[in-house]
């Protein structure tokens, strides 16, 4: 994100998520539902990913932005999923250099 600010919690949504990723930079993106889920926050500080949570209250989700290095997304995406993130966990890649 442009101005990606590490390890915080900000209300938004997808949308504008998407039109704040630095496209020279790779995401992953988590989406769960508010009501439920486990969280790799620890993990993530512990691996020292830039990470940033968006709320979106309207449509009661969460979203967990991960910031990787190019090339790396498909590593990273295994380590998070393999912590155990509930099962109706969607997620979405967005590499470097893709619009």
């Amino acid at each position: 994100m442009r101005k990606f600010s590490n390890n915080t919690t900000i209300n938004g949504d997808f949308s504008g998520i998407k039109k704040s990723l630095d496209s020279s930079k790779s995401y992953i993106i988590f989406e769960n539902n508010l009501k439920k889920g486990k969280n790799p926050f620890k993990y993530l500080q512990k691996e020292n990913y830039p990470w940033q949570q968006v709320i979106d209250r309207d449509m009661l989700k969460q979203y967990l932005v991960i910031q990787v290095a190019p090339g790396n997304e498909d590593e990273v995406l295994g380590k998070v999923i393999g912590y155990g993130l509930a099962e109706d966990t969607v997620y979405y890649i967005f590499k470097a250099g893709q619009d």
